[in-house]
């Protein structure tokens, strides 16, 4: 029985604050296309590994070259553009910058001017990739710029003061932050803009916080989820930011320590490890109840602690630091459909996985809407017969894209197509009294168009 487990069956509901590197975190990044690589941190074996998501074996281990051998990687989050991994280190008191095309280290952060790191344990990495947070397993939570690679400020305004600060997770839309401590038994809320608590989470008609762990938010930011190894999982209102509900396990095992969570990226399921029960449970977000539990026709697990989606959110990656192994799971079947291979250095503690997300390809720049559409009706008497037709004008709309032509649309059919260097068209023989809906629109050398203006003529 591994020592953690010895101590919770024996202590029952001990509060411990010294086995930290027991428990660690899959975090992943959200909101990007399907990620086909995979960075586990092994906080046992010292080692960062890649895992192709394909095969779902490992091909790489991270370099630390030129620097600091990896000790106990605990921690690990990529930038939203999938160009730099984040690595925090207990061990060597470290946080690594792993640029993800070579899988190699490239810098480590800087705390000149503050203090420097103790045991950095989780990293969560703002929307916009600018600000990296670490919670330290101390009162500390650092605020780190990703350009500069370096400590600009200190999280503060904490009441209770921070006592031993664990997990982090920044909102999607970027505005707030939450931290979990299991020294001060509190969730703060943290503004981004001034990096100061702006509320402590209540827990009214609830079970006081016992020892929160870890946080995942829904997509919409309007929900916190908050892991504690006492008392299950917390529901929050990051708008009252107050506790609304405990996550029923009615017809499941009770969770017993739960720690890893995540969510998928629609809001609807949360998936929770938990260390005691050997069980990856299923949460229904919209009732927070259990709704399953994850099977596994593999070897069964025993101790998953660690869990983080591929972006896309189709595969679940769990680290089980008792097998050692790091399983795969469909999301849509929920069940175990893969243990990841590994030929290198084997698995010690498998502890957490990010996912690098492949980058979103910019749009295909197209020509800007042309300028001031108008058109009108106008006759023209040929002796005592006469014709109507309607004339439509416009202006170009200077881009970055060379315009080549326009394209004239009657009641969305194509009529005409014109040079670039044209601004008016005639549309002879229309009919008194009726109304006809013409658009425009703008296009390049490769057939690309503009967004159309639309007006009508009577």
């Amino acid at each position: 029985m591994p020592i953690y487990k010895f101590f919770k069956v024996i202590t029952a509901r001990l509060k411990c604050f010294s086995f930290s590197l027991f428990f660690p975190l899959l975090s992943i990044v959200a909101h990007q296309t399907f990620a086909d690589t995979v960075y586990m941190v092994d906080n046992g074996g010292g080692t960062v590994y890649v895992i192709d998501t394909t095969s779902n074996a490992v091909t790489a281990t991270v370099s630390t070259t030129g620097f600091t051998a990896f000790t106990n990687p605990i921690g690990i989050a990529i930038t939203p553009d999938g160009t730099t991994a984040y690595v925090t280190d207990q061990g060597n008191g470290i946080v690594y910058v792993i640029d993800t095309a070579s899988h190699a280290v490239t810098a480590t952060v800087s705390t000149t001017g503050f203090p420097a790191f103790t045991a950095p344990d989780q990293v969560a990495i703002t929307p916009n990739g600018e600000v990296a947070y670490v919670t330290t397993d101390d009162v500390t939570v650092y605020v780190i710029s990703t350009t500069t690679n370096a400590v600009t400020t200190l999280v503060s305004g904490a009441s209770p003061a921070f006592f031993l600060t664990i997990g982090v997770a920044v909102a999607p839309n970027g505005t707030v932050a939450y931290v979990t401590d299991r020294g001060s038994h509190a969730v703060y809320a943290v503004d981004t803009t001034s990096n100061m608590v702006i509320a402590t989470v209540s827990t009214t008609g609830f079970p006081n916080f016992s020892r929160p762990i870890r946080v995942a938010i829904t997509p919409d930011s309007a929900t916190a989820y908050v892991t504690d190894q006492d008392n299950g999982v917390y529901v929050i209102d990051t708008t009252s930011n107050a506790v609304t509900a405990i996550v029923s396990t009615t017809g499941f095992t009770s969770f017993l320590d739960p720690i890893g969570i995540t969510i998928t990226p629609d809001g609807d399921v949360s998936y929770v490890a938990d260390v005691i029960t050997n069980f990856v449970y299923v949460i229904d977000t919209t009732t927070n109840a259990v709704a399953t539990t994850v099977s596994n026709s593999f070897t069964a697990f025993s101790g998953p602690v660690g869990v983080g989606l591929t972006s896309d959110g189709a595969v679940l990656y769990v680290a089980d630091e008792t097998n050692p192994v790091v399983y795969a799971i469909n999301t849509t079947s929920n069940a175990v459909t893969a243990v990841v291979s590994n030929t290198f250095t084997p698995f010690v503690n498998p502890y957490g996985v990010a996912a690098i997300p492949i980058a979103t390809p910019p749009p295909t720049p197209t020509p800007l809407t042309p300028k001031n559409f108008r058109g009108v009706q106008k006759k023209v008497t040929f002796l005592s017969q006469y014709e109507l037709f309607n004339r439509l004008t416009w202006e170009a709309n200077p881009s970055t894209v060379i315009v080549v032509g326009y394209f004239i649309y009657r009641d969305n059919v194509k009529i005409a197509t014109l040079n670039s260097s044209t601004f008016q068209y005639e549309d002879h023989n229309r009919a008194k009294g009726v109304t006809t809906i013409y658009s425009i629109t703008a296009f390049d050398a490769s057939g690309n168009q503009s967004l159309p203006s639309t007006i009508r003529v009577n």
